[in-house]
């Protein structure tokens, strides 16, 4: 009998929960609202190739639709760090929206040559137009950097290095040879080197720590070539560049905290 009255419940209590889903799922929602204007989002990231129309969008929305165009007014504002005109240029501050559409688009075209390594900031601010400005998301930051994909082929692959160095201790070694790899990472534009010393660091400390190739990793940054997160074995920050010779050929000259230092030239094998 008990049981019978538990089962009972189980099938009241699941034909209630039904109910409020079935009334949940029937509702809908109408906005009744006046119509007001804001970004959709309150910043972005633009990264700008170095390609002939290098053009990012940011929306700006409406709450309603309507049967005419509309126009939204913008600005840049104070605060940001780009430079219309040397990082990027507008299309238009006087915006769109579509009749019978909630969505406009302000184009902005990146002007890669104008880039460095640092990331630019710019801003925008809704100023006016035919909708009323909403009083929330009426400012957009846009964060611009220059961007080029990876080239693998032009570093990666198993070199005869040719390595000059010398050491505080008073050691200079000329033309040591020695068999390195450069290989791609997880991190895009990242590689790692097999032997950042070239094995100078064997050669010359091999009593002083377990010996072997102290590997190292190599950043591209649109074909600038630095040393970077790499240590040696007495945790002596290492770095250092490489540069890709007319004649295919590379050169790396590198150098750690403690003094030690040497240039390499790699030719693939």
């Amino acid at each position: 009998m008990k049981s019978n009255r538990i089962y009972l419940t189980f099938i009241a209590i699941c034909l209630i929960v039904a109910g409020i889903i079935s009334s949940c799922e029937e509702q809908d929602f109408t906005y009744s609202g006046p119509s007001i204007v804001s970004f959709t989002d309150a910043s972005q990231l633009f990264l700008v190739q170095d390609i002939a129309n290098a053009v990012d969008t940011v929306k700006i929305g409406v709450t309603k639709s309507e049967a005419a165009d509309r126009t939204v007014n913008i600005s840049v504002g104070v605060g940001g760090s780009a430079i219309e005109g040397t990082h990027f240029k507008l299309s238009s501050t006087s915006i769109t929206i579509p009749a019978n559409q909630v969505i406009g688009n302000i184009l902005i075209q990146g002007l890669y040559d104008g880039f460095g390594d640092n990331l630019e900031t710019v801003i925008f601010d809704i100023t006016g137009g035919d909708v009323e400005i909403a009083n929330f998301d009426t400012s957009f930051t846009l964060m611009m950097q220059r961007y080029c994909p990876p080239n693998p082929d032009a570093i990666v692959g198993t070199y005869t290095a040719v390595t000059n160095g010398e050491s505080p201790d008073g050691i200079t070694t000329t033309g040591y040879v020695h068999t390195i790899t450069i290989t791609e990472t997880a991190v895009e534009s990242e590689y790692e080197i097999s032997a950042i010393s070239f094995g100078l660091f064997d050669l010359w400390y091999s009593e002083y720590y377990d010996g072997g190739d102290v590997p190292g990793t190599i950043l591209d940054n649109c074909g600038t070539y630095t040393i970077v997160n790499t240590m040696d074995p007495w945790d002596d920050t290492i770095t250092g560049s490489l540069t890709i010779n007319g004649d295919g050929t590379l050169t790396v000259v590198g150098g750690n905290t403690y003094g030690d230092s040497w240039t390499a030239v790699l030719t693939k094998n």
